[in-house]
């Protein structure tokens, strides 16, 4: 198959997912741009690329690449959150106020995370990624994404307990 005719391909299975990957380090219109870098660096070295290595990994891997060299130009890692995961149509307009706010401290609460604890959370807590997947994309091993992940879970707990209740003492 011609490289123009995969990266189509590729594009319309995996860009929502890395579109929504990338939010995680960049703001909306940093991170179209971004998913356009990435599926131009796929198309210049689709060569490279491995046919054992599943697509998706392969490309959020060059858009962490991308996000890294970004943040580094700029001397700053940013996450912005700009939707809600919790959507239910049901709920009051109080229930939904108190859903949104843990959200958001949830949100705060991840992006105070060490970079390598964010960044397994978002793989396999947010994006839902594999240990298999995950390993590929950050270069470790799968008992080291397994034990990272675990750490990164307490310490998120951890955090998020304690500012709810900070939040609810003040």
């Amino acid at each position: 198959m011609e490289h123009h005719k995969i990266i189509e391909e590729w594009y319309s299975l995996y860009a929502d997912d890395i579109y929504n990957f990338l939010i995680y380090y960049t703001n909306k219109n940093e991170a179209e741009d971004i998913l356009q870098d990435v599926f131009i660096k796929a198309y210049k070295n689709l060569d490279y690329f491995k046919g054992n290595a599943n697509p998706k990994t392969w490309l959020i891997k060059i858009a962490r690449n991308c996000a890294i060299d970004l943040s580094r130009r700029r001397n700053l890692l940013k996450s912005i959150f700009s939707k809600s995961i919790f959507r239910n149509y049901h709920n009051t307009p109080e229930e939904l106020l108190i859903i949104n706010e843990d959200v958001a401290e949830l949100y705060r609460q991840i992006n105070k995370l060490p970079e390598k604890y964010r960044e397994i959370i978002i793989f396999r807590g947010i994006i839902e990624l594999s240990v298999n997947e995950t390993a590929f994309i950050t270069g470790w091993t799968e008992q080291n994404v397994n034990l990272t992940f675990h750490r990164a879970k307490k310490k998120l707990k951890d955090s998020y307990l304690k500012g709810s209740e900070l939040g609810e003492s003040i």
